[in-house]
């Protein structure tokens, strides 16, 4: 294989693990606030980031996410999970060159 074809093929490798390590962020965050508490947690969140907790943007946010029921969110966690798999195996077989990548 060309060295060009091969840096695009690492280059989109590491792409699909960047996205497999936000969708796990994405599961362990809906799986601390089953287990948490929406408000506190969220709040804290948004404290930690540096933003406005009494923002219009922010707030909204908060309140439509500590609306969200715990079985919904446990559906979240499990399907952010299952896809960041996915995403993990092609990145690695991508990076690795391997046909199955």
């Amino acid at each position: 294989m060309k060295n060009s074809q091969s840096g695009l093929i690492r280059l989109i490798a590491i792409f699909k693990l960047f996205k497999a390590s936000l969708l796990i962020a994405v599961g362990v965050g809906a799986v601390k606030l089953i287990h948490n508490g929406g408000d506190g947690t969220l709040e804290h969140w948004v404290t930690m980031l540096g933003l406005n907790p009494g923002g219009r943007y922010v707030d909204r946010a908060i309140s439509k996410i500590a609306s969200i029921p715990p079985s919904r969110l446990k559906d979240l966690g499990v399907g952010s999970f299952v896809y960041a798999a996915l995403f993990l195996t092609e990145g690695l077989g991508l990076w690795l060159m391997k046909p199955w990548g």
